[in-house]
């Protein structure tokens, strides 16, 4: 009975939360944005929303890349002095709905106290903060120990209402960003975020998500780049309307369609003493791990809308080439109980932390590292707060063979998709193995 009750409180929120997942594949000029409109009409340069009616994401998810780590060059935005995200001058109910609305349902087992969304952020029953459940239907992963464990490394801004707007451009391509092609619009922007163009052989990511003076709206863009304080600012912009307290499916990991913003190992997670509460987010060798269906044109499962324009191209040394159904751009993936981290013989207390968010919340797939790297989603600062503190960089490679990369090849290589993950059964159903979120602040 228990089941059954959360499991109509999921399905109910989905469609209340979920803006219209369209499960579309992204198209294979690379070249060219999509024409995905807003809706016409002027928004307010206080919510700082783009202005003008259109919105942009990539014809080729963004992941393709050949990426090397960016810990950071550009300038971090670390809001050690932010306004709580919870607090909003402006009237937002008629927008989104009530706060208390995403708590955990009445009846489950829910951690004590609040929280404050900038830092755990999203519904209770959201894909990033569901527990693994004790339905959870488990299949092993073909994951091998590969030459490099790193980073994602994605930004988090905290809007005011006195930043400044400034124009908002497409990229001019993924590996020269700067200064911009189409107009989409304007944004408001902190006059001093600086976040560096890619240069050489190094063109990351650069996830950025920008929460709104109004405390909820999420703007994501991908890849971000602004090399000049004050200046326009450059990236594909998520099309879907993102609320902080919401289900937070949607973003700009364009390889999946999935969150900038939830997932994200944040700052102080891997450093303090307690556990990561949410699930992760990690990109992988789409070449050689990642299944495309071929009847179904799919190389993806739920909660991913779609998989990189190069899936399925022969003739592209990207296209995915992996062997396992089940492993699919959105896959979540896990370590099972039995296996601990005594078993393993993990030695550094961050391979700690991430094997028991893996085991209690998962994993999900969200890009394609574009080499055989494993590389986590991590905020800006996280590299240098586990540099300074434990003496090792979370770029690991297999040269220097360190107790780092040991550690973290060992969880790659016990990890299992969870192949029940749906809609009606986030984290594979069931009892959650952990209490779900607490409630807002």
């Amino acid at each position: 009975m228990r089941f059954v009750k959360i499991m109509a409180f999921l399905s109910a929120f989905i469609m209340l939360c979920s803006c219209s997942t369209q499960s579309a594949e992204v198209s294979s000029n690379k070249s060219n944005a999509s024409k995905d409109a807003l809706s016409s009409g002027t928004k307010s340069s206080v919510s700082s929303t783009v202005s003008s009616a259109q919105t942009s994401e990539p014809s080729s998810a963004m992941s393709s890349k050949n990426s090397s780590s960016n810990n950071s060059s550009a300038s971090s935005i670390k809001n050690s002095s932010k306004q709580s995200s919870a607090t909003s001058s402006k009237d937002t109910s008629s927008k989104y709905p009530n706060k208390a609305d995403f708590n955990a349902p009445a009846g489950y087992e829910k951690y004590s106290g609040t929280r404050d969304p900038f830092y755990w952020p999203f519904a209770a029953t959201s894909i990033w903060n569901m527990p693994i459940g004790s339905g959870a239907v488990l299949k092993k992963a073909p994951f091998v120990a590969e030459r490099v464990v790193k980073t994602d490394v994605e930004y988090v801004i905290q809007v005011k209402e006195t930043d400044p707007i400034v124009e908002l451009y497409t990229p001019n391509s993924f590996k020269s960003r700067w200064p911009g092609n189409r107009l989409l619009g304007t944004m408001r922007v902190p006059f001093d975020f600086i976040l560096a163009d890619a240069q050489g052989n190094s063109s990351p990511n650069n996830c950025a998500t920008f929460i709104q003076p109004d405390g909820r709206s999420l703007i994501q863009l991908e890849p971000c780049c602004r090399v000049e304080k004050g200046k326009q600012i450059v990236g594909h912009k998520c099309k879907f309307d993102i609320d902080i307290y919401g289900a937070g499916i949607q973003g700009t990991h364009y390889g999946s369609g999935l969150s900038a913003f939830g997932g994200s190992i944040r700052l102080g997670e891997l450093t303090s003493d307690e556990p990561i509460k949410h699930a992760l987010k990690l990109n992988v060798y789409a070449h050689k791990y990642i299944y495309f269906d071929k009847s179904t044109q799919k190389g993806y499962v739920w909660p991913a809308d779609r998989h990189d324009s190069y899936a399925n191209k022969s003739d592209d040394n990207r296209a995915y080439g992996g062997t396992m159904p089940e492993l699919r751009m959105g896959s979540l993936l896990t370590i099972p109980k039995n296996i601990t981290a005594e078993s393993l013989g993990l030695k550094t207390e961050v391979a700690k932390k991430i094997f028991y968010a893996l085991q209690n919340y998962g994993c999900y797939i969200v890009d394609d590292s574009a080499t055989d790297t494993y590389d986590w989603s991590v905020q800006s600062g996280v590299a240098e707060e586990v540099k300074a503190k434990y003496g090792f960089d979370l770029r690991s490679t297999r040269n220097q063979n360190n107790d780092y990369y040991q550690d973290s090849m060992k969880m790659f290589q016990n990890l299992y998709v969870v192949t029940n993950n749906s809609p009606n059964s986030i984290g594979g159903g069931g009892t959650p193995c952990k209490p779900l979120a607490p409630d807002f602040e």
